[in-house]
């Protein structure tokens, strides 16, 4: 074990650094069952209530609330070790004598009081701290020799002390546990059973928790008030300590209107809540910001100290008001300034000299353009860029690339507030959380629409893209990626074929999970041998050098239409099944050639080619009688033609809507109904080539974004219109809507994107939340369609 402890310097006292063995693991689990349940079920009625009251006893002496001498705390060491309660000494296992003589109580010292400090440490532990430090009291005082006080045995459960911290107006307010939300459950707890997280998923109320704008919030209050009713008779005894005392969320402001010297004294600096970028000590500020967890973010003994934290990067203005309203102007924390000053938030590793020492507990949500602890003391940051230049690009202060929001649920934003171990990702990494647009962002990390918060004023590129700043390496393009190391993939442009590029002209959808596997590559051969094979003529746009086209294999058959069946009669009977375009055919499957090539790649290939017949007319002719043409010959060498095959779904009901024939909504080389292209990939159209069998209901769209969405699950597909005069709306070619409601225009969702459609059939939800409209525009201007 001896091994396993480190000496470090913290902050002038002598303590250890204790590491968990595999050996303590048990000791962890162990401690974790007696720590929040009790050994006994006697101690859960009873005494069990001890590792609460702890908690609470500690927070309390820490904040100044109780007395010390009223606790009964003894002088000196003792031989047994325990958490230390003294304010400098967070997560600290001592053998100090400072400890309150109600820890002594025969129902609580087990789970208190510990005989060696890797027991101690092992308890700390299971109760949630990531790190244990061990300070033997007893070598700091020169006394080698100890004796354990007499114990003071006790037996009442004196209330947890409330009131008012030493020194500062306002005071800290103390709770067991915070409420953190549970995403599976739906509503919040406050069992003190949540991972480690960082100060802003805990809430000090239920009101404040449910309203953080994770969970719906009157559904969110109504279940956890339900659930903290049911624990509460279930568990009278603790039903105090298990759950803080639920009050609405507060925003009253705190104002003291008298300046006396010793009202000055007491009184902290903090954000002004009517001037821009200013610090002051008037004393008005939201009365929340005086608890414990928040007050040391926004609650400062000095008014540099405030600008320092709260505005780091720019120029900030003091106001104190018992010097007569003086006003200082505080220079931006990137230009040298007078003196020091101490940042109480920051883990102790980058408060004190040794940067090597233990890691925070929690992660630090910092400004991106915070260098990390190893670059501290070589790296100055001057008018916002990093002196020396890195591999990763630097971020306009305020502004930058997109990402997930740290505050708000399903949310990108660009404000450059996230974790500081963000910044030490590598790119491969990074790119998953980082993104030029706040559109890429939403669909790259929620794969979906989202809310998004532009921080840098709507202030855009050429591109649309959020501008930034880079160094001197090479400019970052997408994906955090410099141009030659973009991917390749098959180009979608209109009239393009057999070709591959690294534009960045793809589906974002092609960059997430499997699929990224089956169209993204790292070279140009890869490509082409993927998409089109060997052996079959592949040319390369490299857009990084000036759109230069190649070629990279031989041609052989440079036809979109593979050759007539009756060359390929005889062939292997390997051929996939599909809807035949050979011209009268009609309801009808077969596994000839006679089909565009494209459709042997990628999504097309899963929507129009089958594995067997059965599944190519269930695809594409589910409800009606469907004729299969099998071109390959059995093992007697004949032709089975011509096969009808029955419904494989039940015939349905005589309609009472109308049939549609669309040769009565022809016009001019077009139709005004949109579907699939059996020529290009990825392309809707409106043209008059298309099987005759393609049934109504299922291969016709009433608008080119309709179609797209459907067949290719995308808004961005492309889009060749065969009309003279363009039509997005279909008339008689779909049948009329019932009239059961009115029609509206509100949200459809497909997959990973939103579109507004015009109808009446929209489901129940629509009418109870009102998410219908007048106009297609107010309805996209809600679900950014």
């Amino acid at each position: 074990m001896n091994d396993e402890i480190s000496i470090i310097e913290h902050r002038r006292r002598r303590r250890k650094q204790f590491a968990v063995s595999t050996s303590s693991l048990l000791f962890v689990f162990v401690a974790s069952c007696y720590f929040l349940l009790g050994e006994e079920s006697s101690n859960r009625n009873g005494g069990g209530s001890g590792a609460l009251y702890l908690q609470n006893t500690v927070q309390s002496l820490r904040n100044g609330e109780a007395n010390k001498d009223e606790r009964g705390l003894q002088a000196d060491c003792i031989d047994e070790w325990h958490l230390s309660i003294e304010l400098d000494e967070e997560a600290t296992c001592t053998n100090s004598a400072n400890v309150p003589s109600d820890w002594y109580s025969e129902s609580i010292r087990k789970y208190l009081l510990h005989p060696t400090p890797e027991k101690c440490c092992a308890s700390l532990v299971a109760g949630g701290y990531n790190t244990c430090f061990v300070l033997d009291a007893c070598a700091e005082k020169g006394v080698n020799d100890t004796v354990s006080p007499t114990p003071k045995p006790t037996t009442k459960t004196t209330s947890v002390p409330s009131g008012t911290a030493e020194g500062v107006e306002g005071g800290h307010t103390t709770s067991t546990f915070f409420f953190y939300l549970d995403f599976d459950a739906g509503y919040c707890k406050a069992d003190g059973k949540h991972d480690d997280l960082h100060d802003a998923f805990l809430f000090e109320t239920a009101e404040e928790c449910c309203a953080s704008g994770w969970l719906n919030k009157d559904g969110c209050l109504s279940l956890t008030l339900e659930k903290l009713t049911a624990v509460n008779t279930q568990t009278p005894t603790s039903s105090s300590l298990l759950r803080p005392t639920v009050s609405p969320l507060s925003s009253v402001m705190v104002h003291n209107p008298t300046n006396t010297p010793s009202d000055c004294s007491k009184k902290v600096f903090h954000m002004s809540q009517d001037k821009e970028i200013t610090c002051t000590n008037d004393g008005i500020y939201p009365d929340e910001w005086n608890s414990s967890r928040k007050a040391k973010r926004y609650l400062f003994t000095t008014g540099a100290d405030c600008c320092t934290e709260r505005f780091p990067d720019i120029s900030c203005e003091i106001i104190d008001v018992c010097d007569s309203i003086k006003t200082i102007e505080v220079p931006p924390t990137d230009s040298p300034s007078a003196g020091p000053t101490k940042r109480t938030d920051l883990p102790s590793s980058l408060r004190s000299n040794n940067l090597s020492s233990t890691p925070s507990s929690n992660p630090s949500f910092t400004h991106s353009l915070r260098p990390s602890a190893g670059e501290i003391e070589s790296t100055t940051v001057v008018n916002d860029t990093l002196s020396d230049p890195t591999q990763n690009p630097t971020w306009l202060a305020g502004c930058g690339w997109w990402h997930p929001s740290m505050k708000k649920f399903n949310t990108c934003e660009n404000g450059g507030e996230y974790p500081e171990a963000w910044d030490k990702l590598a790119w491969a990494d990074k790119k998953n959380l980082f993104y030029e647009s706040a559109m890429m962002c939403c669909h790259g990390y929620f794969h979906g629409p989202c809310n998004m918060v532009d921080e840098c004023g709507g202030e855009k590129d050429e591109d649309g893209i959020s501008s930034l700043q880079t160094t001197d390496e090479p400019s970052i393009d997408v994906g955090g990626l410099v141009c030659e190391q973009r991917e390749w993939h098959v180009s979608i442009e209109t009239n393009v074929e057999y070709t591959c590029t690294n534009s960045k002209n793809f589906p974002q959808e092609w960059l997430y999970g499997s699929t990224r596997d089956n169209y993204l590559f790292g070279s140009a051969n890869a490509c082409c041998d993927h998409f089109f094979g060997p052996s079959q003529k592949c040319v390369t746009v490299d857009t990084c050098k000036e759109f230069t086209a190649k070629s990279t294999h031989s041609p052989v058959n440079e036809s979109p239409i593979l050759p007539p069946i009756d060359e390929y009669s005889g062939s292997s009977c390997n051929n996939l099944w599909h809807v035949s375009l050979v011209g009268g055919a009609k309801y009808t499957c077969t596994n000839d050639l006679a089909y565009p090539s494209i459709w042997n790649s990628g999504e097309l290939k899963s929507r129009y080619l089958q594995a067997t017949a059965r599944a190519c007319c269930d695809m594409h002719f589910s409800s009606m009688p469907c004729e299969i043409v099998d071109v390959c010959p059995d093992e007697d060498g004949v032709l089975e033609m011509n096969i009808v095959l029955p419904t494989s779904v039940p015939t349905s009901m005589p309609s009472t809507e109308p049939t549609t024939d669309f040769s009565d909504v022809l016009s001019e080389g077009c139709m005004e109904g949109w579907h699939p292209s059996i020529t290009d990939s990825k392309t809707c159209t409106n043209s008059l080539i298309f099987p005759d069998a393609w049934p109504v209901s299922s291969m016709f769209r009433p608008s080119a974004s309709d179609c797209c969405v459907t067949f290719f699950h995308s808004t961005d597909c492309v889009v060749v219109n065969t009309c003279s005069a363009f039509n997005t709306a279909i008339t008689s070619a779909i049948p009329a809507q019932s009239s059961q409601k009115p029609a509206r225009w509100w949200p459809e969702i497909y997959g990973t994107n939103v579109i507004c459609v015009y109808s009446n059939d929209y489901p129940d939800w629509v009418s109870l939340n009102k998410n219908s409209f007048d106009s297609e525009k107010e309805c996209c201007t809600v679900y950014r369609c």
